[in-house]
């Protein structure tokens, strides 16, 4: 059973990268909004005192942590380089 749903998850992993690849530019938004919600749960983190919130809090930076670094590692295979994803003012 294990073997077989894996097998599935990589068949359907690799038709999706057949089917749609995201531009460059969403990667970049991504990263950035990431980026946001990950400095937001810090300060909300820094400054509760509540057990509970404290643990929720790290959990969801643990959670934003790991869409970061998916959506980085994707960026990556994309060709995406760090220059691109700068907005340039004049």
């Amino acid at each position: 059973f294990l073997a077989y749903s894996k097998k599935k998850r990589q068949e359907e992993a690799k038709k999706m990268k057949r089917t749609k690849q995201a531009p460059k530019e969403d990667y970049a938004a991504r990263l950035r909004d990431i980026e946001i919600q990950l400095e937001a749960a810090r300060c909300r983190w820094n400054q509760t005192v509540d057990e509970c919130l404290i643990d929720s809090c790290i959990y969801e930076i643990s959670s934003l942590y790991k869409q970061y670094q998916y959506y980085l590692r994707q960026a990556k295979n994309a060709g995406f380089t760090a220059f691109e994803g700068r907005r340039q003012t004049v």
